[in-house]
């Protein structure tokens, strides 16, 4: 029997072509959706970030050795033609238990959340057409504008997991996926202040409260990891 995370527990995933890992530094770029799509580069990169792309979740939902924050490499990889960008994560999970021996497994913790909830009364959010999903933040002055289009209500929870304090889980409710544009003062001293001006901000516009709670979540457990991955 193989252990959780490696080989083999992903048997439907593709693969990069080729992998290069290395110490350099290079321009950060490339992959499906860019104007390089059969390339994909992270450049001057910690472990940990790479385990953020492999598992499409928050840092701070990922338990793993204190050296993946400050070890960094430099990864090069070919990715295959026609590979969209919902297939890089399996490739990077791919990549790193091949290369680097990862072993992991999934866990429930108990810790503070947010719950994202619709406010009884509030405005229907905004249906999107778009054809796939994106997430921006724009800054012009003090106000800070994020926008979203063609994301789901848990797309949503996750990406506002990293402007706040503490992880968000959606319990709107709602399916389908929405376009949103919500402004609010800039706070730039720490997550806690940079989330309760967002959370202001969505109640008023978009009709969503933040309920604060302790909830089991998953979490993502690093077992074992190398340092140095095998040779190219």
């Amino acid at each position: 029997m193989r252990p959780k995370g490696v080989a083999g527990a992903f048997p439907n995933a593709i693969s990069f072509y080729s992998v290069l890992v290395s110490g350099g530094v290079v321009l950060c770029c490339g992959g499906p959706g860019t104007s390089d799509p059969e390339r994909w580069l992270r450049s001057n990169v910690s472990l940990k970030s790479l385990l953020v792309n492999a598992f499409e979740v928050q840092g701070r939902m990922i338990e793993a050795p204190a050296w993946t924050e400050t070890e960094r490499y430099e990864v090069i990889a070919k990715v295959p033609a026609g590979a969209s960008k919902g297939d890089i994560a399996p490739m990077v999970r791919a990549m790193l238990t091949e290369r680097f021996h990862m072993v992991w497994h999934r866990a429930q913790h108990t810790m503070p959340v947010y719950e994202m909830r619709r406010v009884a009364g509030a405005p229907a959010l905004t249906p999107s057409e778009s054809a796939s999903d994106s997430f921006s933040f724009n800054d012009s002055g003090s106000t800070r504008e994020m926008v979203a289009k063609g994301i789901s209500p848990a797309g949503l929870a996750g990406y506002l997991s990293g402007q706040m304090d503490r992880p968000v889980v959606d319990k709107t409710g709602l399916s389908g996926v929405f376009d949103i544009q919500v402004q609010y003062p800039k706070a730039e001293a720490d997550a806690e202040s940079r989330g309760y001006a967002l959370r202001a901000a969505a109640r008023d516009q978009l009709g969503l409260e933040f309920r604060s709670r302790m909830s089991a979540v998953d979490v993502i457990v690093i077992d074992s990891i190398d340092l140095v991955p095998t040779p190219d």
